[in-house]
């Protein structure tokens, strides 16, 4: 076996809202991923999914719930097919002062030539807050931490799990 003590990732995306009323919104999104792990391991891949998503405001705080479907390209030597898929979940709690709590679930099937990876459950739990620069016009930018676990649906004592830190930036 061998340890992984850290990874990068970079995601890029582009939501393409086409359908909003009151409460319901449903997206576009195109994304492409660029991941390394101990400065060896890159993987990258595109998706193509549509989400729909929920959202009720209280006073004093905000739930929400998005399900996705995504087709994924991998872009990699280490995948025996390169088209898979991927459905996604995640609720939240917005609440004062910019902190979003929230749950992240995924199931992704593929058909990598290691057989450990063909059928995968990755669940997130994180917390957030939301920054703002008024003096630089950013008001977009949030810091995340949380807690990841990613397990084999094929070899059940297989799983992978650490703390997660990350930052993205609204465009």
């Amino acid at each position: 076996t061998s340890k992984t003590r850290y990874g990068r990732e970079i995601d890029i995306f582009y939501k393409y809202k086409f359908f909003d009323n009151e409460s319901l919104v449903a997206t576009l999104r195109p994304k492409i991923h660029f991941s390394t792990y101990n400065k060896r391991k890159s993987l990258s891949y595109t998706d193509f999914e549509l989400l729909v998503g929920h959202s009720r405001i209280e006073q004093a705080y905000g739930t929400y719930f998005e399900c996705g479907i995504a087709m994924r390209k991998y872009y990699s030597s280490i995948v025996g097919h390169s088209i898979g898929y991927v459905l996604s979940m995640q609720e939240g709690i917005k609440l004062g002062k910019g902190f979003t709590v929230s749950n992240y679930t995924e199931y992704e099937k593929t058909k990598f030539t290691n057989i450990l990876y063909r059928r995968t459950i990755y669940d997130q739990v994180s917390i957030a807050k939301e920054i703002a620069f008024d003096n630089l016009r950013l008001n977009c930018f949030t810091a995340q931490v949380g807690y990841f676990w990613k397990g084999s649906l094929v070899d059940r004592f297989y799983t992978v799990s650490g703390p997660i830190f990350s930052v993205w930036l609204n465009l």
